[in-house]
């Protein structure tokens, strides 16, 4: 129930070794007074850090993510929907080199009503 265009109410930060991965866990709530399909969209990963998007259910929802195509089930007012955004850095990323993601969750039925979620993800 707060709300911002650039995601830093809601930021989350994680330090991992080349080599390594990371997994975000993200809940998206319908704050409607009726149900409602929201729309999620981010942006891939870089030579440096990969980004693999997944549903619930652990399905490579990447593609579909990255081209803002994405919607949840239809939501209950109040009800969650959760996906995971795995972060691996890769070997050659230079120490202290960083990955900043940004979704942005839009709600379908109001397409100008949106919230953005950011991680950041950093080479040990």
């Amino acid at each position: 129930d707060v709300y911002n265009d650039d995601g830093s109410v809601r930021t989350r930060t994680a330090t991992v070794a080349g080599g390594r991965s990371v997994t975000y866990t993200i809940s998206v709530q319908n704050d409607a007074a009726f149900a409602d399909r929201l729309g999620l969209r981010a942006a891939a990963g870089t030579s440096r850090f990969t980004v693999v998007y997944q549903d619930a259910a652990g399905r490579n929802i990447t593609r579909d993510v990255r081209q803002g195509n994405y919607r949840t089930p239809a939501l209950a007012p109040g009800a969650t929907h959760t996906i995971r955004a795995v972060v691996t850095v890769k070997r050659p990323a230079p120490p202290r080199s960083a990955l900043v993601r940004t979704l942005r969750v839009t709600s379908r039925s109001a397409v100008t009503i949106g919230d953005p979620v950011q991680f950041v993800t950093r080479r040990a």
